[in-house]
């Protein structure tokens, strides 16, 4: 009996520690995943951080100023802003314009499509895409949101917009100022959605 009660309360102590080794492990193995994704999302900090910089040139700390206050009035992490802004900068630019005035359409262009992205409730980096798609030439990207781009239009907007005379080829940046003028202009009912829409739920 003596014997018995030993073997038991053997079995009992071992069965306590392979428990306490089992959610020693268990914890360790959360704080190895937990530990990983901080590293990974410190990683990412430092590339978007890094383009950013590159891309924005003399313009970046200005630009990041803009992305963390439009982050606080949209709800919106300012390194999402600046991910956004860094990619419109890096299709902007080599299009040919000065990172100056790249900034102003990148920033102008950040702010529109989170306004068209709360407006049509679809995703900020869907509505980025084709923001960017329709810049470069694919017209029919933005048509769902109610933007129409045809060559003839854009001849218009740029003789309107005092960029080009009629009767000639329009350059390829001047195609693209008149396509940014026709996207705000095509989606000027969204304006300050997102602002509005943030404050209603305050």
């Amino acid at each position: 009996d003596i014997t018995y009660r030993g073997n038991r309360n053997l079995l009992n102590s071992f069965s306590v520690l392979r428990s306490k080794l089992l959610l020693a492990s268990f914890a360790a193995g959360m704080l190895s995943r937990t530990l990983g994704r901080y590293v990974g999302a410190a990683g990412d900090a430092d590339e978007i951080t890094n383009k950013f910089n590159v891309v924005f040139g003399e313009t970046a700390e200005s630009s990041r100023e803009f992305a963390e206050g439009l982050g606080s009035s949209v709800g919106r992490a300012t390194s999402s802003l600046m991910t956004m802004m860094a990619s419109l900068q890096d299709t902007f630019v080599p299009l040919g314009f000065a990172r100056e005035d790249a900034a102003e359409l990148s920033k102008g262009l950040t702010e529109l499509t989170i306004d068209v992205a709360s407006f049509q409730n679809a995703t900020d980096d869907e509505v980025m895409r084709r923001f960017q798609s329709a810049i470069v030439g694919n017209h029919e990207a933005v048509r769902g949101y109610g933007v129409i781009l045809t060559e003839a239009r854009l001849q218009q907007e740029a003789v309107s917009l005092g960029i080009a005379e009629s009767n000639r080829e329009l350059s390829a940046q001047e195609k693209v100022l008149a396509r940014v003028s026709l996207i705000q202009k095509g989606s000027s009912d969204a304006f300050g959605d997102a602002i509005n829409t943030y404050d209603s739920y305050q």
